[in-house]
C-alpha cells in the first residue's frame, strides 16, 4: 500500500520548520563566533562611527545602521551588546527570508528550501573566519529582494527606491540595474525607456 502524499499545507509546515531551525542554527553559530569573541571590538567600531571616526571604508557604510543602533539602544535601555545581537538575529532572519523568497520565483519550494540548507552551511563557514558587520546582512537581503523584483517584474520606481534603502547598508547591489536592464532588452522592450530608467536605478543605487 503506497503512502500517501504529503499535503501542500504539510509540505509548507515542514520547509518553514527548517528554515527556521536553520535560521537558529545560524544565529548560534554566529554569537558564538562572532559576536562574542569580537564583543569589544564592535562596540569600539560604533562608537567610532557615532563620532564620525571610523576607518574608510566603514565610516559611510555604518552611518546609517549605527545610529539606528544607538537609537534602539538608548529607547529600550539595552546594553548596546544586546542591541548588536539583537540586530544580528533580526537581519538573519530577514535574510533567510528573502533568500528563500527569490529562489522560489526560479524554483519550486522544496528546491529553494536545499538552497536555504546551503545558506545556512556557507554561514556557519564564513562565521569562522570572518567578524560580519551589522550592516551585512542587512544589506545581503535586500540584495535578495531586488532579485525577485527584477525577476516578478516589478515598476522600475520600486526597484530604484528599493536600491536606494538597500544603498543605506550595502553597494554590491548596484550590479542590479544592469541586469535588469539586461532582461528588459530580452523581453523587447523600448532601448531608450530602458536605458534612462536603468541609469536612475543605478543613480539610486549608488
Amino acid at each position: 500500500m503506497n503512502a500517501a502524499r504529503p499535503s501542500s499545507l504539510a509540505d509548507r509546515l515542514l520547509c518553514w520548520l527548517l528554515l527556521t531551525a536553520v535560521c537558529c542554527w545560524m544565529v548560534r553559530a554566529h554569537w558564538e563566533e562572532v559576536d562574542l569573541p569580537w564583543k569589544f571590538q564592535k562596540v569600539q567600531l560604533h562608537e567610532q562611527a557615532l563620532a564620525n571616526e571610523a576607518p574608510d571604508p566603514y565610516q559611510y557604510k555604518l552611518w546609517t545602521i549605527s545610529h539606528a543602533l544607538e537609537w534602539a539602544h538608548e529607547t529600550s535601555g539595552e546594553s548596546l551588546p544586546n542591541v548588536l545581537y539583537a540586530n544580528t538575529l533580526l537581519s538573519l532572519v530577514l535574510l533567510m527570508l528573502a533568500h528563500h523568497f527569490w529562489l522560489r520565483t526560479w524554483v519550486g519550494t522544496r528546491t529553494a528550501l536545499v538552497g536555504g540548507l546551503a545558506l545556512g552551511a556557507l554561514a556557519n563557514v564564513l562565521f569562522l573566519t570572518y567578524a560580519h558587520h551589522p550592516y551585512e546582512f542587512w544589506g545581503v537581503a535586500g540584495f535578495c529582494v531586488l532579485l525577485r523584483g527584477v525577476e516578478r517584474g516589478w515598476a522600475w520606481w520600486m526597484l530604484a527606491l528599493l536600491c536606494l534603502v538597500t544603498g543605506l547598508v550595502w553597494e554590491k547591489h548596484a550590479l542590479v540595474p544592469g541586469l535588469w536592464g539586461l532582461l528588459q532588452l530580452t523581453r523587447g522592450k523600448p532601448f531608450l525607456a530602458s536605458l534612462w530608467r536603468g541609469l536612475v536605478m543605478l543613480a539610486a543605487a549608488l
